[in-house]
Parts: C-alpha cells; structure tokens; sequence
C-alpha cells in the first residue's frame, strides 16, 4: 500500500509542482518529493530483497538499481533536448505512471505479515504465488508449524499497546534501532556510509561543469559508468562477500578522488576520467551499502532501519552542494579532499561490519543479537558488539541484586 500511493502521488505531484511560480511554495514541494522519494526507494528495495530466494537475493539487489543507472542517462538526454526545467520535471515524472500495473498487482511481503503475526495473510500471499507458478503448496497441516513460529496477533498487539503506554511512537521508531549492542553499533556505522556515499555520488553526479566542458555530456558518461558498477559486483559480491568489496570500492573512490587534487587543469580528458573512476567506485560501494543493510537488519525493524539509513543519505546529498560551493570557493581541490577523506572513513566503517554472505536473513532483534559469525576473522566488530553486550548483562544483574530483597 504504501508503495502504491508513493508511486501515484509521485508520479502526480512533480507535474504540479513544477508550474509553481511562489518560491516558499517551491522549496516546500522539493521537501515532500524528497520524503516520497526516500520511501518509494526504501520500500520497494526492501519488498524485492525479502521475497526472492537466497540464492537470488544478490543478482535482485544489484539488477534493481540499473534503473537509476537508465534515470541517469534518460535525464542527461533528456535535458539536452529540453532546457526548460519545468518541462523536464514534468516529463520526467509522468513515466512514472507506467508503473501502475504492476504496482496493482504486488502483495505485502509474506516474511513481514509473519513477522506481525498476520499468519492468514502471509499464508493467503504464498497461495497466490504458487498459482502463478502453477506449483502447489503443503497441506494446513503440514503449514501449522510455520503458523506456530511466527508470533500470535495478540501477542503482537499486546506488546504493541506496552510500547505505546512507555514510549512516545516517535521514540520508539529510534531508540529500537538503539536499545541493544549489536543491532545499535551495527546501525550507526550503516549512518556513516550511508552519509558518506550520498554525499560523494550526488557531489560526482553534479559536478559535470567542473569536470567537463558539456554537462549533459558528462551526466550520460556518469550514468552509463554505473551499469558495470552494478553488473560485475554481482558475482564479485555472490563469492567474496558485502564486506571487502565495499571496502575496495571505497579506496578506488578515495584514490580517484586524491589523484584529482594533483592533475592540472589543462587535462581535462584525465580529470573527467578520473571523476568517472571515482563515480564507478561510490557508484559500487553505494549499492554495496544499500544491499548490505538490507541483510544486516531484522524483517521486525527493516523498513524502519533502511529508511533511517536513507534520511542519513539525504544529510550527506544536502552536504554535498554546500561542500562544493563553500570549501571549492575558498580551494578548488578542496571538495575531493573532503569527498575522499570521507570515502576512507566510510572505506573503515563498512570493513567493521559483520559479514552476511550465506547467512539467513534475521527475523527479529533476538536473531541478530544470538547469530554467531561464520568466521571469527570476518569482523573486527564482533567482537566489541559481544563485550558491550556482556558488560550491559553484567550491569542489570548487578542491578537487580543491589534491589533484591534481604533474606
């Protein structure tokens, strides 16, 4: 539901704003398409991940984000042909309709209504997908266990109406991302790449008049550089893992980025291809990321820690053009300075992160804080997570002996 009125409004707002002559109200209508963007992007990345296989889930992560890549070249063509900025919003956003028959058709994702303990629903979506297959699925005898697993309706609004008498909603949205060791380490090195690939693809993506005599030249370039970003990761990330090659694709980045710094001006073929380098490495360790934190977060808080992930992205794609024009008026070489530093920054906090490469994903916080790694040496950060988490045990059973009763 929440994709199908994204899609609808997204595709009806932008034609309409576009014609907007008062500025206050141009700056406001930018604001909600941003909200609505970050939702279409975040839902549907998430619906796509949890239904498919496993052994599918790297190549449907990866292949989705071609579109953008096609966005990117169809908008640099596009504004080409048309100059007018109203025009172009208005064109732009009108393809999205395209997209309302298949909207119609899609169902929640059945590893979600499990996890709310909507058993019938789930149930009722996996009926349907096996008549499209034309396979049959297990009797109501043989699907019970599954019911048995997943928590009760009630017991779900029970815990629901606790958290609501506590905590405010909008607490409760933060702090559950927060509350336990590994879930909250894991989350806030996801904010910094998250941050970080923002805000060094949007400054490659729009920099086109510093790094090329024709923008709309350069728009294509960076659109088309990013097909083999998305393709040649799928088997590199299927047998290697998430981990390393977000790693090496934030030092490719950060090294295209430094090298920048020292070429002359003059060169204006090297330094458009090392722009085009580094968009190839934050291209890749920008997928990397989303695909990543999509394994990383239990279905019961994934939708809420990805679209957190994606408002950290927004803070980094507002950095972004500030960096340019502040540090690049003061030093030209300066927003590569910045963009790279922070690649390594982020090239350090993807590499902490524990790896997911054949591990299921987790249903709820309890699987992520109880999973055990594969191997030790895959992560530094395992270790800190299970030492935080001993020591906030050993707190609250000193606490609860200091307030036992005397016998």
């Amino acid at each position: 539901m929440v994709l199908l009125v994204g899609i609808l409004l997204y595709a009806v707002m932008p034609p309409a704003f576009a014609w907007l002559s008062h500025l206050p109200l141009l700056l406001f209508s930018r604001f909600l398409l941003g909200i609505l963007h970050c939702s279409l992007c975040f839902t549907s990345y998430i619906l796509a991940v949890e239904v498919v296989e496993a052994k599918y889930r790297t190549v449907t992560g990866f292949t989705l984000m071609l579109g953008w890549a096609a966005g990117v070249i169809w908008f640099g063509a596009l504004g080409y042909m048309e100059r007018s900025w109203r025009l172009l919003q208005t064109f732009g956003s009108l393809s999205l309709l395209l997209l309302m028959p298949f909207v119609l058709v899609m169902d929640e994702s059945p590893r979600w209504l499990m996890v709310k303990g909507r058993r019938d629903d789930a149930i009722r979506v996996f009926r349907r997908a096996a008549s499209w297959h034309k396979v049959s699925l297990p009797s109501d005898e043989e699907l019970l266990p599954l019911n048995d697993e997943s928590p009760s309706p009630k017991k779900v609004s029970d815990e629901k109406k606790i958290v609501k008498s506590t905590y405010t909603l909008v607490m409760d949205e933060v702090l559950a991302l927060l509350r336990t060791p590994r879930l909250r380490i894991i989350t806030l090195l996801l904010y910094i790449t998250y941050l970080v690939s923002a805000m060094v693809y949007y400054g490659l993506s729009l920099s086109g008049g510093e790094m090329s005599g024709n923008p709309f030249f350069y728009m294509v370039l960076s659109g088309l550089v990013e097909v083999p970003a998305y393709t040649l990761l799928i088997p590199i990330v299927q047998r290697a893992g998430r981990r390393i090659p977000g790693f090496i694709a934030f030092l490719l980045c950060a090294l295209a980025l430094f090298a920048l710094v020292i070429i002359p001006t003059e060169y204006s073929g090297v330094i458009m291809a090392l722009a085009l380098m580094g968009k190839v490495g934050i291209t890749g360790a920008f997928q990397v990321t989303i695909f990543f934190s999509s394994e990383l977060f239990p279905t019961e808080v994934r939708s809420r820690g990805v679209g957190t992930c994606f408002m950290m992205s927004r803070i980094g794609s507002i950095l972004s053009p500030i960096i340019m024009d502040v540090v690049g008026k003061h030093y030209k070489p300066g927003p590569s300075i910045v963009f790279g530093v922070g690649s390594l920054v982020a090239a350090l906090a993807i590499f902490l992160l524990p790896e997911t490469l054949g591990l299921a994903l987790p249903d709820t916080i309890s699987d992520l804080e109880n999973r055990k790694p594969t191997d030790e040496r895959q992560s530094r950060c395992w270790s800190l997570m299970r030492r935080q988490r001993v020591q906030e045990e050993s707190k609250q059973d000193t606490t609860k002996e200091d307030h036992s009763p005397l016998v």
